[in-house]
């Protein structure tokens, strides 16, 4: 699987810590909230490893001090504490805000990979990093393609009944209760764009390019 691929090198440091990787990395498609708790749980892993390596005392601290002290001492440069935090607050989003964002999952994984090869490289000189294997434009719901790329349908409209947002595009009238998400004018010039397609309810919406969510 793409989780093993991009995370069972870690094996050979902590078991513990490339099965979080692994795990983190599988649930990003089906199961974006579990996938951004993962990650959290890898860098909790990976912080307490750090913390046991460099003699610190007792490992018990809540993640964000942890952070700051191994930064402080120099086992984490700034780049790698700040990418140390970003999950750790994604990871908190995922659990008390119940943030199930694919495409925020996914970017926090692809954070883990990049502290996983940092780990990988700082306790192994010979390890070469390895680019990350993401998951294909199809399993993350980017089934249509064009000349500009992958892509999926999304909605026009927005629940909420602004007068001067609703009016005939295409043929269409925003359901009862929605507006378009734009000006008329902006609706024109998306679709001289060629970014406005039909859906299969006969609706315009709108062209959402898989390098729009999941930048390289």
């Amino acid at each position: 699987m793409r989780g093993e691929t991009n995370f069972g090198h870690l094996t050979t440091i902590d078991r513990k810590l490339a099965r979080l990787g692994i795990s983190a990395d599988n649930f990003v498609v089906n199961e974006p909230n579990a996938s951004m708790v993962k990650a959290r749980q890898f860098v909790e892993r990976m912080t307490q490893l750090l913390w046991q390596r460099t003699d610190l005392g007792a490992g018990d601290r809540p993640l964000h001090q942890r952070i700051t002290v191994l930064e402080d001492k120099g086992v984490l440069d700034s780049e790698i504490s700040a990418l140390c935090h970003k999950v750790r607050l994604g990871g908190n989003r995922a659990v008390h805000e119940f943030d199930e964002s694919r495409a925020e999952a996914f970017d926090l994984v692809r954070v883990c990979h990049k502290l996983g090869d940092w780990l990988e490289s700082t306790l192994n000189a010979d390890y070469q990093p390895k680019p990350y294997t993401p998951p294909s434009p199809q399993e993350l719901g980017y089934a249509k393609v064009d000349k500009a790329g992958a892509y999926c349908l999304a909605d026009l409209t927005f629940p909420a009944r602004r007068p001067h947002l609703v009016f005939s595009f295409g043929g269409s009238y925003p359901p009862a209760g929605r507006s378009w998400r734009y000006t008329e004018q902006r609706l024109r010039e998306l679709q001289d764009e060629g970014r406005i397609a039909v859906s299969q309810s006969g609706r315009p919406a709108l062209k959402r390019y898989f390098h729009e969510t999941y930048p390289s």
